[in-house]
């Protein structure tokens, strides 16, 4: 099929709107990075006096350092590529001002999180309280991303855009996916402070050194099921790549319907075990954290 001389130009534009808009939350994305960077070097010239922290701590610190990068990177290029795949190719995407600004507003949104994340690995703030910060950070961040991922699907569901079905596979199991990550990183903290004797299981200076090895294990083990799981819809791959489960299954609708509901089902039961360990009481947090 020939493509008009309107068609292409309109086709450039839209890819260049798009570079343009993604320069705009890629500062967030890089001032993220120059922090970690920043307090990896003051950590660095720590562990070289072998009494300031033992090889446990140690690996731990750069088990969840290599975490941040590793989930800041692929949420950063999957953000990218979702409004590349959606917008930014061959025929334009048959789509509204509310949808694109929903797209939009999600992927800068997201990006924020990954600022205080960044922050919270400071050694000021581990030095102190472990890795407290970050492990709330992390739970914000997925918790901000289902909430804006449900925003964008009711913004959808009233313009109803012309979307595949790829897609819209690949955006609920993101949705059941990180609704599961959600409920287990915080029932595993439930359980750590009721079966162990500490009062702050995110303080890896005490009982909570399994807990945040742990954690770092299971942000890891979540980003390989993203990446492996989106990587033949959103990365410019050969169109004969298959989908890896459950992807194939999400292509229907009821299926879909089914893998929303019981994100919903998991959203709730989180609710429940955040109320229960009073993640919301930063203050008390800050406290019980203490070295």
């Amino acid at each position: 099929m020939s493509i008009t001389e309107d068609e292409r130009d309109r086709i450039r534009q839209s890819e260049r709107t798009i570079d343009n808009l993604k320069r705009l939350y890629a500062v967030l994305f890089s001032l993220s990075f120059g922090i970690v960077a920043v307090e990896s070097m003051k950590k660095i010239s720590v562990f070289a006096d072998p009494a300031a922290y033992a090889l446990g701590p140690l690996f731990l610190h750069i088990e969840i350092t290599i975490s941040f990068i590793f989930t800041a990177g692929l949420f950063y290029y999957q953000g990218d590529r979702f409004l590349d795949t959606v917008y930014a190719k061959h025929p334009l995407a048959p789509t509204k001002a509310s949808h694109f600004g929903a797209d939009y507003f999600v992927n800068v949104f997201t990006m924020i999180p990954f600022y205080l994340m960044a922050q919270a690995l400071g050694r000021g703030y581990t030095d102190a309280v472990g890795f407290t910060w970050y492990f709330i950070a992390y739970v914000y961040l997925i918790g901000q991303g289902l909430a804006l991922l449900l925003v964008r699907e009711v913004i959808i569901f009233k313009t109803k855009p012309v979307v595949s079905e790829a897609i819209m596979a690949l955006k609920a199991f993101w949705f059941v996916m990180n609704s599961l990550m959600l409920c287990v990183s915080v029932f595993a903290y439930f359980i750590w402070r009721n079966v162990t004797s500490a009062a702050c299981p995110t303080n890896y200076h005490t009982a909570g050194v399994y807990f945040v090895g742990l954690m770092g294990a299971l942000i890891l083990f979540r980003d390989y099921l993203d990446f492996t799981r989106g990587w033949p819809i959103l990365y410019p791959v050969d169109s004969s790549s298959e989908l890896r489960w459950p992807l194939p299954r999400l292509r229907q609708a009821g299926a879909r319907r089914k893998a929303w509901t019981c994100g919903l089902v998991l959203i709730g039961l989180t609710v429940i075990l955040v109320i229960a360990t009073r993640l919301w009481d930063l203050p008390r947090m800050a406290t019980f954290c203490k070295t």
